[in-house]
């Protein structure tokens, strides 16, 4: 190895290993995403399970629902994407092939009736796990004779509780934290719609140029169809083959238990100064298992994510003379305590 090289490596590995002694680490968003695939992938297949223990994993990631499927998101009027309240607020988005990818990989856990044994997984579903996604939302938003691959009795069957919760706030932070408002979060819930044509969800700005879209997507990128119901009326005026459903089902649907996933969960003043007081992170998710009723939880991996989320300052969480763990702790299960869900 030439000796420039070494010495490159060595001021790398030394870069390295100066973030993890801060106990943190700057990563990508594919390399967070990355990270997050490979422990809960390990937790599930490799961790050794006893009978009396069922795993559970708990996440939150603090970015409004449009966000959620078009996570690239450019806003009109200086707002920011969390605010985002009218289609016309937006100027141009397009869906994150590696937030595709997260997603399409969350799912397939939640929807595959997942068994453990010998650190291996077996799907009871009939065909290719890897079209679980699809499964699902045909199964719940489409008839029989369109849905996909997963058949009918593997929802509700997995042996592992996966919750999936969205925080939002109904006051004005007094910190620098980016949670997006309640309300906001409500009306796009409750306003905006998905379309979806030919089972398709992904769309180029070529499929859409006939309808006199209000907002763009991005050059060789792909969207979700996000509409109000001035553009959906529109749309169906000129193609009839649309089927709209609205934001808040059709998200939920992407998972098989849609009472383990809470798209506007708000924060108490409390919560939040519990979060903003310890800085506890804005995105984190959580590990443990539930054994004879008690709950345990073991690890997080924990980041700070700028609304941009160019990048995430990630840490590992764990410990009991780690007050950040314990607080996060504390939280989850008084959440989870509160409004039992399994």
């Amino acid at each position: 190895m030439p000796n420039f090289v070494h010495k490159t490596l060595t001021k790398a590995i030394s870069l390295i290993e100066e973030n993890f002694a801060n106990k943190c680490i700057y990563l990508s968003f594919p390399q967070y995403v990355s990270l997050v695939q490979y422990t809960i992938d390990n937790y599930l297949t490799q961790h050794k399970w006893k009978k009396n223990r069922k795993p559970i994993i708990f996440t939150a990631l603090c970015i409004t629902p449009l966000q959620w499927f078009n996570f690239r998101i450019t806003p009109l009027n200086h707002k920011k994407a969390v605010e985002i309240a009218n289609i016309e607020d937006i100027d141009e988005m397009y869906a994150d092939k590696h937030w595709i990818d997260y997603h399409h990989f969350l799912i397939r856990h939640t929807c595959s009736k997942l068994q453990f044994h010998s650190n291996r997984i077996e799907c009871s579903a009939k065909k290719d796990i890897t079209h679980c996604h699809k499964g699902i939302l045909h199964r719940m938003l489409f008839p029989v004779e369109r849905r996909g691959y997963c058949h009918d009795e593997i929802q509700d069957q997995t042996n592992f509780d996966f919750f999936r919760y969205l925080f939002t706030i109904n006051f004005p932070p007094r910190e620098k934290i980016h949670f997006p408002n309640e309300i906001v979060v409500r009306n796009q819930l409750l306003k905006f719609s998905i379309g979806v044509l030919n089972d398709g969800f992904l769309f180029k700005q070529s499929d859409l140029a006939a309808y006199t879209m209000p907002y763009t997507i991005s050059r060789d990128k792909a969207a979700y169809l996000i509409a109000d119901e001035r553009l959906k009326q529109h749309i169906l005026s000129l193609n009839k083959d649309w089927q709209f459903f609205p934001l808040a089902d059709f998200l939920k649907n992407l998972y098989q238990n849609p009472l383990n996933v809470k798209l506007n969960y708000s924060l108490t003043l409390d919560q939040y100064n519990l979060i903003a007081r310890n800085r506890l992170p804005e995105d984190f998710i959580i590990f443990g298992y539930t054994e004879n009723g008690n709950r345990s939880w073991e690890f997080a991996i924990a980041s700070d994510v700028a609304n941009e989320k160019e990048f995430s300052k990630v840490t590992l969480q764990f410990g009991d003379d780690n007050a950040t763990f314990n607080n996060l702790c504390r939280l989850v299960n008084g959440i989870l305590n509160e409004h039992p869900t399994s």
